[in-house]
């Protein structure tokens, strides 16, 4: 398996033999140490690296099943009318909430999970220094969240997605002191006020059995358009419940 270990294990051997038994000139051992760093920092922002932990951006299925899936921040004004879409189409969906926004609408806890919805963990504040948090203070913002979203005795599945996509050795270390599975994408679907009938079309084409799909309810997203690619998507695939997904 490709991790950060086996990588570093292999670039320290493969050094150690050429620089014994070879004549390179010391700029090549310069560049290969450069490229050595860039890799870990590349892999942190690709969410399905898979470099760190073990992140779920798809699954096998035999079947035209994909995952709809959502994060939300900043569309408060906007969230109870998706909610009323997919309820529309009757769909169950995973949407990823940041800790604030449930602190400033608690009511929202009870309106996804009563259209039956699930809730991901998005962290608390969704920080743009989260890469850089420590372990403590990731556990801190999974927690925070965490207590608003699940009951004392409630024995559901956990998911996380990593703001900004960013995994990293920290993010590992949260998730599995707290039992989180983490969740990413493989299709990030922008739908704004540019989402006409023939791109939304477009976008369907390009998805596979087995995607999860991500969209950003945000004051950009447009409704209207929301409510045709669903449409549009259901002729062609199945939405299941983040649950009903085999791994």
């Amino acid at each position: 398996m490709l991790n950060i270990k086996n990588i570093t294990f292999a670039y320290f051997a493969a050094l150690w033999v050429l620089f014994n038994f070879s004549s390179l000139h010391y700029s090549f051992y310069i560049i290969a140490t450069v490229f050595y760093f860039i890799i870990p920092v590349t892999a942190s922002l690709s969410i399905c690296s898979n470099l760190y932990l073990k992140v779920i951006c798809k699954w096998k299925t035999e079947k035209e099943n994909i995952i709809l899936s959502f994060n939300l921040v900043s569309g408060k004004k906007k969230v109870y009318k998706v909610i009323a879409i997919l309820k529309k189409h009757n769909i169950k969906t995973i949407v990823f909430c940041s800790g604030q926004m449930l602190e400033s609408s608690p009511e929202l806890v009870d309106k996804l999970k009563k259209s039956g919805n699930t809730i991901g963990n998005f962290s608390f504040s969704v920080s743009k220094k989260f890469g850089f948090l420590s372990p403590k203070k990731l556990i801190n913002e999974l927690s925070k969240t965490e207590d608003m979203i699940y009951s004392s005795n409630d024995e559901d599945e956990k998911y996380f997605r990593p703001p900004f996509g960013i995994t990293n050795p920290s993010v590992k270390k949260a998730t599995e002191i707290m039992n989180y599975r983490v969740i990413g994408w493989n299709n990030w679907i922008r739908l704004d006020n540019s989402a006409s009938g023939q791109k939304i079309e477009k976008i369907i084409s390009g998805i596979k059995r087995g995607s999860i799909i991500r969209i950003d309810i945000s004051d950009d997203l447009n409704l209207t358009a929301l409510d045709e690619f669903i449409s549009k998507l259901l002729k062609n695939f199945s939405v299941i419940d983040i649950n009903e997904m085999i791994i």
